[in-house]
C-alpha cells in the first residue's frame, strides 16, 4: 500500500497545484501557509512561521558555518 501510495504521489506531483485548484478543498484540510483561499501569501507565512514552536531558535548545526577551513585544506590530491 505505502509504495502505489509513493508511486502515485510521484505521478502526480507535477499537477498539485493544479489538482488542488480544481478540487478546492477547505482551508483546515489542505493546511498549507502558502494555498490558503484568502490570497494572503506572507501574512499566512509569517503567521505560520511565528506559530511554529522552535522555528527561530538557531539550527544545531549553525556553528558548523562559523568554523572555516584552514588555508590549503581543500586541494585537490591528484
Amino acid at each position: 500500500m505505502k509504495q502505489a501510495m509513493l508511486k502515485l504521489c510521484s505521478e502526480l506531483k507535477d499537477d498539485a497545484v493544479s489538482l488542488v485548484d480544481v478540487i478546492a478543498p477547505p482551508d483546515f484540510i489542505l493546511n498549507s501557509a502558502l494555498g490558503k483561499s484568502d490570497g494572503q501569501v506572507y501574512k499566512n507565512l509569517y503567521t505560520a512561521i511565528i506559530q511554529t514552536p522552535g522555528s527561530l531558535d538557531r539550527a544545531p548545526w549553525w556553528k558548523d558555518f562559523l568554523q572555516k577551513p584552514k588555508v590549503h585544506s581543500l586541494q585537490a590530491k591528484l
